[in-house]
């Protein structure tokens, strides 16, 4: 590699990097993850999934986007990255951050949610949506009455806890602007500290004119929600981990309260939001745990494989974003995954 790299800490992982990364925490440790720079010019050879920009197997992921960079990433602790002439550095951060980062995750057996997390010091409060239902919005809100960040848009959780990311939040400019920008929290802010999740909160915009909070009773039903929550779910089969997200996902659904927000389509105030979730929180009793099946057991009882996972939630919703849906890159109105936001 020849060149001096920084080192840096996100989701748990110690990284060495050729490329700066300011949004993320430094990180003194042994890297757990290397990015560096590096000619990615082949197709990936035998692919499961092979769309016209990205490709997976299991162990290897290889995203391209034109005029920004290829990225490849293997095994979950490397990333090889071959940016483009005239690309823009927060250009690349952003995929890599986002879709890059995600299959790391993935390959490492983490599950990345679609979802924004706050802490109150104690636990881990989960936003989870699709992109445009007001995750960093909603966070930001917290923040202002004294929760901390803990990640953006994307939350690593392993068994039932999640991992911080960085000290940063994505959110749309005051101008009115439709683009987001990247705005420091500050340390007093962030906690750089894993907490178990307590709570995952699902955004979902409806037609009804009102907020109202569902909380999800049984194990199937939250299960369901974190499986449609889950980010880039579209690479799971590629990658050969379907069922280890499946026990990720139901490792979370015994430990964690999940609750369906649904909101006007239309939009509402998010201080509104905010306080709506705020007096559920205040009502509920910390540290609270169940099971439909039992402890230690699965909330379903099926066989967590590949072929039993799809038929066993063909009822699952599908998401209404077509970025999300189209992931893979395939069936997208998008000609890449959407890390834009």
């Amino acid at each position: 590699m020849g060149e001096k790299q920084s080192a840096y800490r996100v989701y748990g992982l110690e990284v060495a990097s050729d490329y700066e990364l300011p949004e993320l925490m430094a990180g003194p440790g042994r890297p757990d993850l290397t990015i560096h720079r590096a000619s990615v010019a082949e197709p990936l050879a035998s692919p499961v999934v092979d769309g016209p920009h990205v490709q997976a197997a299991p162990g290897r992921f290889r995203l391209r986007v034109p005029g920004v960079a290829t990225f490849l990433a293997t095994g979950g602790n490397d990333v090889a990255v071959a940016t483009e002439l005239g690309a823009k550095p927060e250009e690349v951060r952003v995929f890599l951050y986002g879709s890059v980062l995600g299959a790391i995750l993935h390959q490492r057996g983490v599950l990345p949610l679609h979802a924004s997390a706050v802490s109150d010091g104690a636990q881990a409060i989960l936003f989870a949506g699709h992109s445009g239902h007001g995750k960093s919005t909603l966070a930001a809100a917290f923040l202002e009455h004294g929760y901390r960040l803990m990640a953006d848009d994307v939350t690593a959780v392993r068994g039932a806890v999640a991992a911080p990311a960085y000290p940063h939040i994505k959110l749309f400019a005051a101008n009115g602007s439709l683009d987001k920008q990247w705005r420091a929290v500050g340390d007093e802010r962030f906690l750089g500290e894993p907490r178990p999740v307590t709570h995952v909160y699902v955004l979902l915009p409806d037609q009804r004119g009102e907020v109202a909070l569902e909380e999800a009773a049984s194990g199937s039903a939250r299960l369901d929600l974190l499986i449609e929550h889950t980010y880039r779910s579209g690479f799971l089969a590629g990658l050969g981990v379907r069922e280890v997200h499946f026990r990720a996902c139901a490792t979370l659904a015994r430990q964690a309260r999940v609750t369906a927000v649904r909101r006007p389509a239309a939009g509402c105030p998010v201080d509104e939001l905010r306080q709506r979730i705020a007096d559920h929180l205040a009502g509920l009793q910390l540290g609270w745990k169940t099971s439909s099946s039992g402890p230690g057991e699965t909330p379903l009882a099926v066989d967590a494989t590949a072929s039993s996972i799809r038929v066993g939630f063909d009822h699952v919703r599908l998401p209404a974003s077509p970025c999300f849906s189209g992931s893979m890159g395939e069936q997208c109105s998008q000609p890449v995954p959407c890390d834009t936001w």
